[in-house]
């Protein structure tokens, strides 16, 4: 007799757990397959299983290892192991709620997660974004399933000489950043704007191809107006951002913030040689006057090309009529 409630609890489980009009808990927060595109991926309700911040979607991944460990506000990365194919797989883990255990509202972030999986969804057919394969809902976290990048970040390959000076070739640089620069403008021509671009979120694969990760912050656009909105609080590393997309309540052209950002990087590769974000340098960067710490090797192409991809964009900008 103990079996019996054991049986049918494992069958509950899996009908629950597939991604089914039909089997699809009554309070689900995940949209029905029919509200979505053709091409959608499946998303796994599990909701009505488990509400505890640290469950994880045993019924169909084998936890293996964490990648890169996260806190109550960031999500950690895991890997794992698909139980039907045996396929080794990247796990990002996000809450869906504002957590109260963390001093949150417990507010719905569920149409956050399903505005990340719509981008990922939306560039499924670029090749330098990461492949989003399958989604897992509980009662607090989402588990987003992903393809495997073994080959580290843009942030890991940064490294210093004996002079403290950056240890990167403009060869290394152009080769690692130019396709990096073709997804970002793919990106944008589809109307999504990253925003939280930084070199922890290039992450390369097997073969040495960037692709770009997290997702979490973008933004939908309309290409032929080309703005969006930067909000109360704008979100990203400031180093990275410009000043229009670090400014409250204004609206800003998303593919020149794209620019700076990307010059920003090509000026910690070539100039800083370390990741800005990681030594607290979230002001602008100013060059000194006399002792300017260029590169002795950089071209003048280079130095050219980064001041001019991070000038100042203040006159590119309005706000809108009721902000001001």
């Amino acid at each position: 007799m103990p079996c019996i409630p054991q049986c049918v609890h494992r069958t509950l489980r899996w009908l629950y757990s597939r991604p089914s009009a039909w089997f699809r808990h009554c309070c689900s927060r995940v949209p029905l397959p029919s509200d979505r595109p053709a091409d959608a991926i499946d998303q796994y309700d599990l909701s009505w299983l488990s509400n505890d911040i640290g469950a994880f979607p045993d019924d169909h991944l084998e936890f293996l290892s964490i990648i890169k460990p996260g806190s109550a506000f960031t999500s950690v990365c895991s890997k794992a192991r698909l139980k039907d194919t045996g396929e080794i797989v990247a796990v990002h883990t996000r809450a869906n709620r504002n957590r109260v255990e963390v001093g949150g509202d417990g507010s719905d972030w569920m149409p956050y997660v399903q505005r990340e999986i719509r981008a990922l969804e939306a560039a499924s057919d670029i090749k330098g974004v990461a492949k989003l394969k399958r989604a897992y809902h509980m009662g607090q976290t989402s588990h987003l399933e992903f393809e495997l990048l073994p080959g580290g970040s843009l942030t890991e390959r940064m490294c210093l000489d004996e002079f403290g000076r950056s240890a990167v070739y403009e060869w290394e640089a152009r080769q690692w950043m130019r396709p990096v620069v073709e997804t970002y403008a793919q990106l944008l021509a589809k109307g999504l704007y990253h925003g939280d671009q930084q070199p922890a979120n290039i992450v390369f694969d097997a073969h040495g191809c960037p692709k770009l990760v997290d997702f979490e912050l973008v933004q939908f656009f309309t290409p032929q107006k080309r703005l969006v909105r930067s909000g109360p609080n704008p979100t990203g590393v400031p180093f990275y951002m410009s000043r229009e997309a670090n400014t409250p309540n204004t609206v800003f052209d998303p593919e020149k913030a794209t620019v700076y950002s990307l010059g920003q990087m090509l000026r910690m590769l070539l100039e800083l040689g370390h990741d800005p974000a990681t030594r607290r340098l979230m002001q602008t960067y100013v060059r000194p006057l006399f002792s300017g710490p260029w590169r002795r090797d950089l071209s003048a192409d280079v130095m050219e090309l980064i001041d001019s991809m991070t000038a100042g964009m203040v006159k590119t900008t309005r706000r809108p009529p009721h902000l001001t």
